[in-house]
């Protein structure tokens, strides 16, 4: 079998885009992936953005002030999530003084403040319970300042829940940045597909875990292309190469019963 490219979900390439909206002081996306609009917002966002009793209310008359010191928020669910941090920190992709591409020996994110927040997956959770856990970020909590800006990197959080806090974002007036490090990585590999016309027919093989799956993260991609999905679980006692090893071996195998194009392109999501 043919080496393929593989696109990581912590790709620097990927996260340069992040770097980029950030960096141009972009909000809130205007693309919503073909979501259907609703008749309003939904009564846990009007409770956060009007209710001043409610433990989750959030005052956006003040949020404005002194946002340049504010630090920038990384959500994810679980530690594997830190990598983003790690990425972030690391990076040296532009030069800070003029803003064009090639590094200059200071981190691009010198002098910003990254919080990470943590908040593990639990089954019965609902979505307006992950929507105010997620918008308990944007008001001040004890000590801890609200973010400038939000970068949701676990796989665990659907797209439904994203584009909630976006209309959220957008309705009370924020100007909180957000990025989907899941969504860009979707992204960039349809990017891959259409960069020469003879790669449309092709397949997009997409390896992660059951609970990734178990939220419809991927499926996006298939509104664009053919997919070929393919669990992947640690084996115990062997690397984490040998399992994802294994899970494109059955990839491949998959591929032999079934009618899609030629494997192209495969996402780790794991």
């Amino acid at each position: 079998m043919e080496s393929l490219p593989t696109i990581k979900m912590s790709d620097p390439i990927r996260n340069i885009i992040l770097l980029l909206l950030l960096g141009a002081g972009v909000t809130v996306s205007s693309c919503r992936g073909g979501r259907q609009e609703v008749a309003g917002p939904l009564p846990v966002i009007e409770e956060i953005l009007t209710d001043t009793a409610s433990a989750h209310y959030i005052d956006t008359k003040a949020y404005a002030n002194n946002r340049e010191n504010l630090p920038i928020g990384i959500f994810g669910t679980s530690v594997d999530d830190l990598q983003v941090v790690e990425t972030l920190l690391g990076l040296d992709e532009f030069d800070n003084i003029t803003g064009e591409p090639g590094a200059d020996g200071i981190k691009d994110f010198a002098g910003e403040h990254i919080d990470f927040f943590c908040l593990p997956p639990v089954e019965d959770r609902s979505r307006e319970d992950m929507i105010r856990q997620i918008a308990g970020l944007f008001r001040w909590q004890d000590q801890r300042p609200p973010v400038k800006a939000l970068v949701v990197a676990g796989d665990m959080v659907t797209m439904q829940v994203y584009e909630d806090i976006r209309d959220l974002i957008e309705l009370g007036k924020l100007g909180i940045i957000t990025v989907n490090v899941m969504q860009a990585g979707n992204d960039k590999a349809f990017s891959y597909v259409l960069s020469n016309r003879e790669n449309n027919r092709v397949t997009v093989g997409v390896i992660s875990t059951a609970g990734a799956f178990s939220i419809n993260a991927y499926d996006y991609l298939e509104e664009k292309t053919a997919v070929a999905f393919q669990e992947y679980a640690p084996i115990k006692g062997r690397s984490p190469e040998k399992a994802i090893h294994n899970a494109v071996t059955s990839l491949a195998d998959q591929l032999l019963y079934n009618s899609h194009p030629r494997l192209k392109y495969i996402i780790l999501g794991a």
